[in-house]
């Protein structure tokens, strides 16, 4: 069967959960690259875009993935969002542009052109465009990419920086917050992020280097303890890193670029703390697993299936046995958490509730957890999308203690569910907002 390729704008039109992939041999889990000599595959012209593409009809299209019965190739560039209050990438392909979630993600694909080879389309109906999930992508046979270690700078051919760098294992991310800036005018508030490092206290590690002097095979065959945290500042522009930076989370990076400030909390206490400039670069280094494991006081990880989500995301519920409190929706990549959908949450706080009548779980999340979707959902395609304002009631469970905010989440969800066909969101919260 011939490849065919389709466009976002293409997509865009059909306006209904889509999947498909580069071949539809399940025989074949890994199809190899096109090569240059090969012609680009024929575009799906309109007169495809209705039933001859689409392999039958379901009883509810927008509820479920509809499968194309050709294999199809969508070839589009990736890039980090605008806006670094966005969960996901960005893809283009001279049509038009969508977000995009990726799988195994590689710091080399930003600014890309990727050939997607499996993917999910979900249409934002609400907010308009809509989620391309890349299951699976290669780099365009066309592109000759370094051999190097993948790196992202705010400034493209900057060899060498002068600035202070830093070795270690990215522990956390933090959400993207702003912070009043004094000493200037309106408008000039700091937008950035927070980042907590493991860094090692050998003379290797310590000696100030660039990314294009850091001798890398020599690294490699040193022993290092990651014990020692030190705080980065990615402000902006490189406030946009965030999302890149909490996909890298557990591995070894260099960051470099970076000056030492002093921050002060309070009339007394003080800390170090590092913060990028305009040379800022960071690279994914490419070690052994060996070394990323000797790591002091690791936060821990959970791995888990979506079974259950409620109130837009706040509570999760993870292979029918433990709950997950997500405490800010900011953390979230919404529109990708479904059920079905396996995710890896990283830095918690596990509760054990004291209850009679039933045991569980709860994981806490707070403001250094990251949470990565790893698999997405095949059969849900109902996306959740946090609120814009919120409420006097969404307030005051803020204030709550974690369990008594879980235990009122789920008791809001359970009335949303048991009334909906009755009353009206409003008359269920007893408040003019959208909890």
């Amino acid at each position: 069967m011939s490849l065919h390729s389709i466009t976002i704008s293409d997509l865009l039109s059909l306006s209904r959960p889509i999947t498909g992939a580069a071949t539809l041999s399940p025989s074949s889990s890994r199809p190899s690259p096109l090569k240059k000599h090969k012609p680009p595959p024929p575009p799906v012209t309109s007169d495809h875009l209705t039933d001859p593409l689409l392999s039958g009809t379901t009883t509810n299209p927008d509820h479920f993935f509809t499968p194309l019965n050709r294999p199809v190739l969508l070839v589009g560039s990736v890039d980090l969002p605008i806006d670094p209050y966005n969960h996901f990438l960005s893809i283009s392909d001279g049509s038009s542009t969508i977000c995009c979630a990726v799988l195994d993600f590689d710091l080399k694909i930003i600014g890309c052109s990727i050939h997607v080879l499996a993917w999910n389309f979900l249409p934002f109906k609400t907010q308009g465009g809509g989620l391309l999930e890349v299951i699976r992508w290669s780099i365009s046979p066309s592109l000759a990419l370094s051999k190097d270690m993948p790196t992202l700078s705010l400034q493209k051919g900057l060899e060498f920086s002068e600035r202070k760098s830093i070795v270690g294992v990215l522990i956390s991310v933090s959400p993207v917050f702003t912070v009043p800036c004094r000493n200037h005018g309106p408008g000039s508030d700091s937008v950035g992020f927070l980042t907590d490092i493991y860094t090692c206290n050998c003379s290797l590690c310590t000696k100030s280097c660039s990314l294009d002097r850091f001798g890398c095979s020599l690294w490699r065959h040193n022993n290092h303890c990651f014990s020692i945290s030190k705080f980065v500042y990615f402000v902006a522009p490189s406030a946009r890193w965030r999302l890149a930076l909490a996909k890298l989370a557990g591995k070894v990076i260099m960051v470099s670029g970076l000056k030492k400030k002093m921050i002060f909390v309070g009339e007394k206490a003080s800390y170090a703390m590092y913060t990028t400039t305009l040379e800022a670069s960071i690279s994914a280094c490419q070690f052994p697993v060996d070394i990323r494991t000797r790591v002091i006081e690791e936060g821990a990880v959970y791995n888990g299936v979506v079974t259950g989500v409620y109130m837009h995301g706040m509570v999760l519920e993870l292979d029918d046995k433990v709950w997950l409190l997500v405490t800010d929706t900011n953390i979230v990549p919404l529109a990708a958490v479904r059920v079905g959908a396996i995710i890896s949450v990283r830095n918690f706080e596990l509760v054990h509730p004291i209850l009679s009548w039933i045991e569980i779980n709860l994981l806490v999340s707070c403001c250094r957890t990251i949470i990565d979707v790893k698999a997405f959902s095949i059969s849900e395609t109902r996306c959740h999308f946090r609120s814009q304002s919120q409420s006097s009631l969404e307030k005051f469970i803020g204030t709550l203690i974690p369990t008594a905010r879980f235990w009122v989440l789920l008791l809001i969800s359970c009335f949303r569910k048991k009334f909906a066909n009755i009353l009206s969101n409003k008359e269920i919260l007893g408040s003019r907002n959208h909890a």
